[in-house]
């Protein structure tokens, strides 16, 4: 985040407490499951240790892991558990289909958006929009109206790479071969 844009900062700093929540519960899962199948296999039939590589579990066998053992109340509705893989799965794909909508947008700018800041609000209503209560609805607005425009980020990620893009593009515009 470039100095100067605190608001922004926090709403950035809590969609990445966000993803890595997620990936936590996802990683916890695959513990347990290495740990039962670890333990499940550590002996053979004939009761001698045998020294089987346990490998980690594929999406379909880590969710299949979590209907076997119970791990979500199904009573009423399917409902995932809030600390479940199922959970932080669902919510990285979210965050990842999220990124890519960001990245769609800003390509359409100023074609179909007269900013990356509505580019990115048109991602997050078309992503989140239905999912956030209003609370974290307005501290993404609130993070969204901080932000400081696209460039400015992108400067301030890779200040290098953007130089060269700048260049590059400068050198097209005057018809000039890119170095």
């Amino acid at each position: 985040v470039p100095p100067g844009y605190k608001g922004y900062a926090v709403g950035i700093g809590l969609g990445q407490k966000d993803i890595v929540q997620n990936i936590a519960k996802i990683e916890s899962a695959i513990h347990d499951y290495l740990d039962l199948r670890s333990n499940n296999d550590s002996f053979s039939s004939n009761g001698t240790n045998s020294r089987r590589v346990i490998t980690s579990p594929t999406l379909r066998d880590l969710l299949q892991y979590e209907v076997d053992m119970d791990i979500h109340d199904n009573t009423k509705l399917p409902r995932l558990k809030e600390k479940s893989a199922a959970m932080g799965l669902l919510w990285v794909r979210r965050q990842l289909v999220y990124q890519t909508a960001i990245f769609n947008n800003v390509l359409d700018v100023p074609s179909r958006f007269d900013s990356s800041r509505a580019a990115v609000q048109a991602a997050y209503d078309e992503v989140y929009g239905n999912l956030h209560g209003w609370a974290v609805q307005k501290i993404f607005s609130y993070s969204f109206q901080a932000a400081p425009e696209g460039i400015e980020i992108y400067k301030y990620m890779n200040p290098h790479r953007m130089e060269e893009v700048q260049q590059e593009a400068q050198a097209k515009i005057l018809g000039m071969p890119v170095q």
